[in-house]
């Protein structure tokens, strides 16, 4: 997008240094980083706009989401300091998708980039990913624990008094078992959540319109042929038309190339193999040589009915562009020309670049 003229960001949840590798960076954080304009030409890559990258920080982006609604400085710092905040923030599952999003939705509403590209979990946990607003509003709501936790805090040092016989036994069980000190913290959370729980619900509201919104937002599964990937590839495609996400792309990576026809028996090849010029030894290497050379076109041909599979799966309005098996590894920004100019059918690199690890 960069080299045809569009601000670009991406944006990953991976803690790993692959994506700050492959763009020639030491560090990504939660700050957008401009990736050099030198850096993107030696590579091939001809940048006509601003390429910028960041690495999601889950529990900075929390901080800002509570510093953003908190009504007052009070609120904010009693919300930040609490011991069941700072759990949530960075432990409780979807906090991590759900701030992925948030960070998604903030950089979209700043209007100072005309792409973000996110990198999103697996495909495995998919479901989780699309839900995680859903989902973190509904735990940070918590109607039964807070109704449950609230008397408990409100009545003093002698709560239980006040409470039904069913309720009593509940909070008995739980001071026993987490202490009294946990059950403050929750109630004391939520009794200062309260006052921005509306704000927050309404953000992730919008959140989920973004998402949804095919005029916005575009999904592109990323997969390779190999057959334990098939499934995941399909999985990922149904969970997206469930939740009306709209599926743009699909990009194969890994593809085996198929290097010609086969060499059969009456080829050229085999009259030589068994003509007087060869010894024993290296007619034995050349027929391993056809050998290799056969299983090569026949994964070859495995990975193209794994690419059919994955083009009936998603209709065919779905682009889908193969990226080949390369020797070496895609880990700098060279290599990850190379991927570009396959993808985009553009020159082919002056070096290649062979990877079985993209």
């Amino acid at each position: 997008a960069a080299s045809r003229g569009r601000r670009a960001l991406v944006c990953t949840i991976d803690p790993a240094r692959r994506l700050a590798n492959s763009l020639g960076l030491e560090a990504l954080g939660n700050e957008e980083v401009r990736i050099g304009t030198e850096q993107l030409r030696s590579a091939g890559i001809n940048p006509t706009a601003s390429l910028h990258a960041l690495m999601l920080d889950t529990k900075s982006t929390f901080d800002q989401l509570i510093e953003r609604h908190a009504p007052d400085a009070e609120t904010r710092e009693r919300i930040l300091n609490n011991q069941i905040y700072q759990e949530i923030s960075s432990q409780i599952t979807g906090s991590q998708e759900f701030m992925a999003m948030e960070k998604l939705y903030e950089l979209h509403q700043g209007g100072r980039y005309d792409l973000v590209v996110l990198d999103t979990p697996p495909s495995q946990h998919v479901v989780d990913f699309l839900n995680a607003p859903k989902v973190m509003t509904e735990v940070l709501d918590g109607e039964m624990l807070r109704g449950l936790v609230k008397p408990y805090l409100k009545a003093g040092d002698t709560p239980l008094g006040m409470l039904q016989r069913s309720a009593k036994m509940v909070l008995r069980w739980m001071a026993d078992l987490v202490g009294k000190s946990f059950i403050e913290g929750i109630s004391e959370f939520f009794r200062s959540f309260e006052s921005i729980y509306k704000g927050f619900r309404e953000r992730a509201s919008r959140v989920d319109e973004l998402l949804r919104d095919p005029e916005k937002t575009s999904f592109f599964l990323v997969t390779s042929p190999a057959w334990n990937q098939r499934q995941d590839g399909r999985h990922l495609i149904e969970a997206l038309r469930e939740h009306h996400m709209p599926l743009e792309a699909i990009v194969v990576n890994r593809v085996r190339r198929n290097f010609g026809a086969d060499i059969g028996d009456g080829a050229p090849a085999a009259q030589v193999i068994d003509g007087d010029g060869l010894t024993s030894q290296e007619q034995a290497s050349a027929r391993r040589l056809i050998e290799a050379f056969r299983h090569q076109r026949s994964l070859a041909a495995t990975d193209q009915q794994v690419i059919e599979d994955l083009r009936r799966s998603a209709g065919p309005e779905v682009t889908l562009k193969a990226v080949p098996c390369f020797d070496s590894d895609v880990h700098d920004l060279h290599a990850l020309g190379c991927v570009f100019r396959a993808l985009f059918d553009a020159q082919p690199a002056q070096e290649p670049i062979r990877s079985e690890s993209q």
